[in-house]
């Protein structure tokens, strides 16, 4: 008898030992049945098997949604499910849910497939939609980790309407110049057979490797496909207003960032700014830089003139983060969000305030 005998007939014996007075034919008969109701699709057994596959991908599905870590299934959810059965319906239930495979690997499995059966379906839609073109937008920014990654965003239509997609993210593991950009999307492009031809849109935002008129991302699309209209993204261009400043509200706005640097940088200072908004049942809405400096900030927040400087800019950037909200969501294109520009340049209370 060899080692693996062994160690079967060592395991029958601890946790069978009531089928010890069974012969084979017993056990080959179990056998058979267990054989047969694998084979059988519409069976019993199949059906099971089914339900508890799809409950795997129903629980990896929300821990997709909710960006939760793979490790929370098997460490939480699935004992709390248990307790839940046993508590509610009775032990005898408990034992259908250890049929449900949620390991990390498998829920990891499990949002692979979901992942890669969404984009396929993207893709199938796009190549057989009645106007088979497209247009873009993607971004370049770095994680948490320092890594670089390249995020694109897709739009088509579909059904007589309009469909936005995320198409894919890519590391940028070395540079990040527009070639590189323009590299990663053909490549992912080619492995699809999608050609650049279809692409009738870029939308990018205003780094020079994305706007160069010789050698811009922007640029390297037109010399693929001339007929590709490109565009500036149109949210956040509050960072390009605050450029645009007097040199008086300039100042006031570099110590603005100054204090919330002083306290951000620190663990204490943030905690106290924290208890201070609660005392005032104020929002504690502050912004979060890296920067490391200690101003002084009696000038700026006991001086009239000072705080009517911020107050101004409050109002200003509160109409700004405003409109950036209604700038996002599904269905909007050019001339919509324009318009939407537009209108808030003609408000007057806007422009009596600026002129008073």
């Amino acid at each position: 008898m060899d080692r693996i005998e062994e160690n079967i007939l060592r395991i029958f014996y601890r946790m069978h030992l009531s089928f010890t007075g069974k012969d084979t034919n017993y056990f080959r008969s179990k056998a058979d049945g267990l054989q047969k109701a694998r084979l059988d699709t519409g069976g019993k057994y199949h059906k099971q098997n089914v339900a508890a596959i799809e409950a795997s991908y129903l629980v990896a599905l929300r821990i997709a949604r909710a960006m939760k870590p793979y490790t929370i299934t098997e460490d939480l959810l699935l004992p709390a499910a248990k307790d839940i059965v046993r508590v509610m319906i009775g032990d005898e239930f408990v034992m259908k849910l250890s049929a449900i495979s949620l390991s990390n690997d498998t829920v990891c499995r499990r949002i692979d497939d979901m992942s890669a059966d969404i984009l396929d379906q993207v893709i199938q839609e796009i190549k057989s939609a009645p106007l088979p073109i497209f247009s873009i937008q993607l971004d370049e920014s770095t994680d948490v980790a320092n890594c670089s990654q390249l995020l694109v965003y897709i739009r088509y239509i579909n059904d007589d309407d309009f469909r936005d997609e995320f198409l894919f993210y890519k590391p940028l593991e070395t540079t990040t110049t527009a070639r590189d950009v323009f590299d990663t999307d053909g490549s992912f492009l080619k492995e699809h057979k999608i050609s650049w031809e279809k692409v009738c849109g870029v939308c990018t935002d205003g780094a020079p490797a994305m706007l160069g008129c010789r050698s811009g991302f922007q640029r390297l699309v037109l010399n693929e496909s001339p007929k590709v209209i490109g565009t500036h993204c149109m949210i956040h261009w509050q960072i390009l207003a605050t450029k645009m400043l007097s040199q008086e509200l300039q100042e006031v706005m570099k110590s603005i960032i100054s204090s919330v640097n002083f306290v951000k940088v620190s663990t204490l200072n943030s905690w106290l700014f924290s208890q201070l908004c609660n005392t005032l049942d104020a929002p504690n809405n502050a912004l979060f830089h890296t920067e490391k400096e200690r101003p002084q900030f009696e000038a700026l927040f006991s001086d009239k003139s000072e705080l009517q400087k911020i107050a101004y800019l409050v109002d200003i950037f509160a109409i700004l983060n405003e409109l950036n909200l209604s700038l996002q969501g599904p269905n909007a294109t050019c001339l919509n969000l324009s318009e939407k520009i537009r209108s808030l340049q003609m408000k007057p209370q806007l422009w009596q305030k600026k002129n008073g």
